[in-house]
């Protein structure tokens, strides 16, 4: 009697021991895929804050970019103006040149008994170096005739007077062409500011729209 109960807790005890064996295997596995789980997890977790690092730093960036943009383009905005005002003057200089020159041109003629128009109030645009502007006073300044030593002092003084008047004509002439070309080279920078200035808005877009995702995903998760 007693031996079959000894034999049966025995079978009892092997049945037991199995089915323990069992379970700690299947809590083994189950260990193992919680692991598997929490590191995949991790993982996922770190690739996340990498891209919204990575998309913060980008945004920062653009953003730093934007903002050099937008100092660049006043600069630059500031330039044209200068550049405008610098030609405006420089036109009116040109303008008054023309009249005084003018101006000696009656005063030379009527020295020398010719008839001439008085200057106009508002002188043609001053023509290129070259060009014929002082013909008329060249012909009177060649003129030796009855004048006498006092006229033809005269006529030195207002040749000279000419001659620096075209000199300084001529070199303004040089600086509006200058001005010009430099005012072209500021509004190219500022066309292509602009340009850069629109790209970098639209990036700047992209970015935000593609951090809200990521924040909305975050907070679904």
């Amino acid at each position: 009697m007693v031996k079959a109960q000894v034999a049966s807790l025995k079978r009892s005890l092997k049945q037991k021991s199995v089915e323990l064996n069992r379970l700690q295997d299947r809590l083994a596995a189950e260990r193992v895929a919680w692991e598997d789980a929490r590191t995949e997890l991790a993982q996922e977790r770190d690739d996340a804050l990498k891209r919204a690092n990575k998309s913060r730093a980008a945004h920062n960036t653009q953003a730093s970019r934007m903002h050099e943009k937008d100092d660049k383009l006043a600069r630059t905005l500031k330039e044209l103006w200068e550049s405008e005002q610098a030609n405006t003057e420089l036109k009116q200089k040109l303008a008054d040149m023309t009249r005084q020159l003018q101006t000696i041109q009656h005063q030379l003629q009527s020295a020398n008994g010719a008839a001439a128009p008085p200057p106009s109030a508002h002188p043609p645009e001053p023509p290129a170096p070259g060009d014929d502007l002082d013909a008329e006073v060249r012909r009177v300044l060649e003129r030796k005739g009855d004048d006498g030593e006092e006229g033809r002092d005269v006529n030195e003084g207002l040749r000279q007077h000419v001659a620096e008047l075209e000199e300084s004509l001529t070199k303004s002439q040089g600086e509006v062409e200058t001005l010009q070309a430099q005012q072209r080279e500021v509004a190219k920078a500022l066309a292509d500011s602009l340009e850069e200035n629109a790209s970098l808005q639209v990036n700047i877009q992209q970015l935000k729209e593609e951090k809200k995702k990521e924040d909305d995903a975050r907070k679904a998760d």
